[in-house]
């Protein structure tokens, strides 16, 4: 049998290890990405590709490991997985983590695209829909 002083001691080593892979809440760090969000009904006057002219875009690039895109401003910050606006990127350019295809959500080159930034109002995490960057997303990574 072993002694109680170990197994408490062991299991608060391992909440430690636990709790240390999950980043702070303070940290600037991209927390991983959720699924993108399931449905949204986006009225044709709230989709910029709907009256864009169709061009080559130029492409997102990638400065100080940090992936950079042109948008249109204030672009809508939606909740992962929901419909809930919850910031607005109010820069051009932006900075942003990654690419997930989700459920459509606009007209453009990429219908099913979303992209996964934190907001300039808030901080708070989540998604854009493709349509409202005008930079070429492929080279996002993958989220």
């Amino acid at each position: 049998m072993r002694p109680r002083g170990i197994i408490v001691v062991s299991a608060l080593a391992a909440a430690g290890l636990l709790l240390s892979t999950f980043p702070a809440s303070a940290d600037s760090r991209s927390p991983v990405a959720p699924p993108a969000p399931t449905r949204v009904s986006t009225p044709a006057t709230s989709d910029p590709s709907a009256d864009s002219p169709t061009k080559l875009a130029d492409l997102c690039w990638n400065r100080e490991n940090r992936w950079w895109c042109s948008n249109r401003t204030p672009a809508p910050i939606y909740e992962a997985g929901t419909t809930n606006i919850i910031d607005y990127l109010l820069t051009n350019p932006s900075v942003f983590a990654c690419r997930a295809e989700g459920n459509r959500n606009n007209n453009g080159p990429h219908p099913n695209r979303w992209e996964w930034t934190n907001g300039d109002v808030t901080g708070r995490w989540g998604y854009v829909m493709d349509s409202w960057i005008s930079s070429e997303t492929d080279p996002l990574p993958v989220c």
